[in-house]
């Protein structure tokens, strides 16, 4: 279990976050070294070669929250492919889990998982909307940091008591790195 929140973004493929000239090979690093949690969507990480594989897990041992997203069916080697990761995230000590639309398969039962009831969420926070273990998800910026801070305080306000810390991502937040940034002081500044 995470003892305090962690803050990250679904994908991370940042716009003018990196520095340039910095090689495409190094930027999971970079996100790493700033962000504490990461949502891969399924449309990335069920592209991915073996050497693909190999590549995030030398440069995401820095997360203390590492998920994947699934929005679509898996097949059986899909399945295998996020089994395995997990497993082994699991076994160098991080958090893991997976956010979905879909029914899973058997073999991914053992781990935590977050269900999407449908595909939007509002900036206002809605565990109606959610399922399974938590995880906050946000798709839309509140318009300012009042709101922000309004949203995050009804979000942890929301938590079960022996939820201590939980990964905290943003759908949209490689579009506007500031913010994500904001986020992860406030996060930090209310001692969550």
């Amino acid at each position: 279990m995470l003892e305090s929140m962690t803050v990250g973004a679904m994908g991370w493929q940042c716009k003018e976050f990196y520095p340039e000239g910095l090689p495409d090979a190094w930027q999971l690093d970079y996100y790493a070294n700033e962000f504490s949690a990461l949502l891969v969507p399924q449309a990335q990480w069920s592209a991915w070669e073996d050497a693909d594989w190999s590549t995030f897990f030398e440069s995401s041992d820095t997360l203390h929250w590492c998920g994947f997203g699934v929005k679509a069916a898996l097949d059986e080697a899909q399945a295998a492919n996020l089994h395995q990761a997990l497993s082994m995230l699991h076994a160098r000590g991080q958090s893991v889990g997976i956010a979905s639309h879909v029914a899973l398969p058997a073999l991914l039962s053992q781990w935590p998982v977050t269900w999407f009831d449908r595909p939007e969420v509002q900036s206002q926070w809605c565990w109606h909307h959610l399922s399974g273990a938590p995880m906050g998800w946000l798709s839309e910026w509140p318009q300012d940091m009042q709101g922000m801070r309004q949203m995050l305080e009804a979000f942890v306000a929301s938590l079960p008591e022996k939820d201590t810390g939980i990964p905290f991502v943003v759908r949209n937040g490689c579009d506007n790195i500031q913010k994500l940034k904001a986020l992860k002081q406030l996060v930090e500044l209310l001692g969550y």
